[in-house]
């Protein structure tokens, strides 16, 4: 009888995502047993995302000056 290998990518994706939350689940708790609310918490990722996005279009801006139709699609 021939065994599938077919069960191993729901597996799979189950051990990456629960990785990936614990990735970032704890910091959050570390941050939040310092004193930092929910709602600062919050504000204090969001505005750590936007600097890394904003770094980031500061580094390719020649990119998007060289092809402007970039930033439409």
């Amino acid at each position: 009888m021939k065994r599938s290998n077919h069960h191993i990518l729901p597996v799979l994706s189950l051990l990456l995502t629960a990785s990936l939350w614990g990735l970032v689940w704890y910091p959050l708790r570390l941050l939040e047993g310092q004193g930092l609310s929910g709602l600062w918490l919050t504000l204090s990722s969001y505005a750590a995302a936007l600097a890394l996005g904003l770094a980031w279009l500061w580094r390719s801006r020649s990119d998007w000056h060289d092809k402007p139709w970039c930033c439409w699609s």
